[in-house]
């Protein structure tokens, strides 16, 4: 793909629910496009139909589409290192939580 200059479009949800409980659900469903600019791309699932799987709908607006971030714990400056050590030096593991004051103290003791 990288070297034809094309991009995938995806829900990035499943797509597929098999009848068979002892198979996992999967994202079949999806499109490769180029040359398309894919801010100005929403795709969403069909949900209308009765099937075991969910095709996409994808809308090409002439405009860049603003989308909601989701909130996330990190990001690509997050410097792991640094948490992990900070965390190391904050956590009593000799605390018990028995009890709610117990984890109330535990929860006041790491997030100071």
């Amino acid at each position: 793909m990288s070297n034809n200059n094309l991009q995938y479009l995806s829900t990035r949800q499943s797509t597929f629910w098999p009848s068979d409980t002892d198979r996992q659900t999967d994202l079949l469903d999806f499109c490769i496009t180029k040359c398309i600019n894919t801010q100005k791309v929403d795709t969403t699932p069909c949900l209308e139909l009765s099937s075991d799987h969910a095709p996409i709908v994808v809308t090409i607006h002439t405009h860049i589409i603003k989308k909601q971030q989701k909130p996330s714990l990190h990001n690509k400056y997050t410097d792991w290192d640094t948490f992990r050590e900070i965390l190391e030096e904050r956590i009593n593991t000799k605390i018990p939580l028995k009890s709610a004051t117990d984890i109330e103290k535990a929860v006041a003791t790491l997030t100071v």
